[in-house]
């Protein structure tokens, strides 16, 4: 394994980890947030775009893992 292809795996498992602690909150019934440098904090709170972010924070994890069995 190359040093480029180990910092872009590495990169693609701190991906996952960020996405499955947020998994771990919504599936909790946590707040869910996002935050900016100029916005600051913005809630998640409506249902239809709550689930739509459980749908792709899931797509995401998949495609991820599949990114980095590549590797």
């Amino acid at each position: 394994m190359t040093r480029k292809t180990f910092e872009k795996a590495k990169g693609i498992i701190d991906d996952i980890k960020s996405l499955k602690n947020i998994k771990s909150e919504y599936k909790d019934n946590h707040w869910i947030s996002f935050y900016g440098a100029e916005v600051k904090e913005q809630p998640i709170t409506n249902g239809i775009l709550r689930n739509d972010l459980e749908k792709f924070i899931d797509d995401e994890i998949v495609k991820l893992e599949k990114e980095l069995e590549k590797l």
